[in-house]
């Protein structure tokens, strides 16, 4: 996607609507710089990024979208190599997901996050027996550096009942992050900072959300800093992403609603043009495009740009031919099941495909008609 495809139509509201605040109630405000301390900040950097649109890897505009986020408006943004929306992770944001996309309202939710805070979002102690702690932690460790890739664990006990599901008598989350390599990590921080700083909402909206702290507030700093796991087995390395400073809140409390930028029954946008003709013209939308689409996708070789692949631990599914203790492959995804065999048995798993996926191929790439020469 480039800047002339964000600024070339009526469609693409949104930059317009982002700059001028016409539709947001704070928008006057913000612009102006006068209840925001960087508000002043904000305008002059976005001078120049104004010219190109509101993209990945722009600091104003991440951070823009970020505040935008905080107020109660979905972010439709890139994310590895296809795009998605993320949002709030409040029940009433995930109903307007929901019905956004053509969902039921109390469809359960996925959540995102940075790299670093990934592991917090499950109970380790829950896992089954067969499954060693640290081969999983070390599975997900190299499936983010690859790329974009869902997991559904136990479920952390402060997560919110809507972004939980029961499985085979287990409550389980299902986490899908962009990998290490996804310049979204940093609008994903900017934008947990912002609801952790007390982030406000909109005024049709509900009140500001904090999410629910399991630890005492941290003092401020800088750099990554891995959260450590809740194992008595040594700890493997951690994730190297990005992780920007997180004020005063606690490193666990961190995350958000995530669905893949599509309406329902729908495959994925993989391309900004077309994501944005979709959705750009929704009024609780902003956008947050890749720069590059076809940069994007060619940093993730082994990925099709399709919804991830997502692999669930909450229970064993026995053992695999080699004996290897066997984790389920729950979604068919932008992951081939053959890579993703190949693997799992680096870390010591077999790989069991749940009903639904063995009951066809992975979903193709979404299709695109030429553009219309006029």
């Amino acid at each position: 996607m480039t800047g002339a495809d964000i600024r070339s139509g009526a469609d693409v509201r949104s930059q317009a609507d982002v700059r001028s605040g016409t539709d947001d109630p704070a928008g006057a405000n913000t612009q102006a710089g006068t209840d925001d301390p960087a508000g002043a900040e904000i305008q002059a950097e976005s001078a120049s990024e104004a010219a190109a649109g509101p993209f990945l890897g722009g600091s104003a505009a991440v951070r823009h979208a970020a505040d935008e986020l905080a107020r109660g408006r979905a972010v439709l943004h890139g994310f590895a190599n296809f795009y998605a929306l993320t949002a709030r992770p409040d029940p009433d944001v995930v109903v307007r997901v929901n019905r956004l996309k053509g969902r039921p309202d109390g469809q359960t939710g996925s959540v995102t996050t940075v790299p670093s805070l990934v592991p917090g979002l499950f109970d380790w102690t829950r896992l089954p027996a067969e499954l060693p702690r640290r081969q999983v932690w070390s599975l997900m460790e190299e499936l983010y550096e690859l790329g974009p890739f869902g997991f559904r664990g136990p479920a952390a006990d402060r997560l919110p009942g809507h972004l939980t599901a029961v499985r085979d008598g287990v409550r389980t989350v299902r986490v899908i992050a962009p990998g290490r390599l996804c310049p979204s990590n940093e609008f994903l921080g900017a934008a947990l900072d912002r609801i952790q700083a007390g982030g406000r909402r909109d005024p049709s909206g509900a009140a500001n959300h904090v999410a629910p702290r399991t630890a005492p507030p941290t003092a401020p700093r800088t750099g990554p800093r891995p959260l450590p796991l809740p194992l008595a087995e040594p700890r493997p390395a951690p994730f190297a992403g990005p992780r920007p400073a997180h004020g005063a809140a606690s490193d666990r409390d961190g995350f958000l609603l995530v669905t893949s930028a599509n309406r329902s029954r729908e495959l994925p946008h993989w391309r900004g043009d077309g994501a944005v003709r979709d959705f750009g013209h929704e009024p609780g939308v902003r956008i947050l495009a890749h720069r590059d689409d076809e940069a994007a996708r060619r940093r993730y070789p082994f990925h099709a740009p399709v919804s991830v692949s997502i692999v669930s631990f909450h229970r064993a599914a026995g053992c695999g031919r080699s004996g290897l203790p066997a984790l389920t492959l729950e979604r068919p995804g932008s992951l081939s099941a053959e890579h993703l065999r190949s693997v799992a048995a680096n870390h010591g798993f077999s790989l069991a495909l749940a009903p639904a996926a063995a009951a066809g191929p992975r979903p193709g790439p979404r299709a695109y008609l030429p553009p219309v020469r006029r």
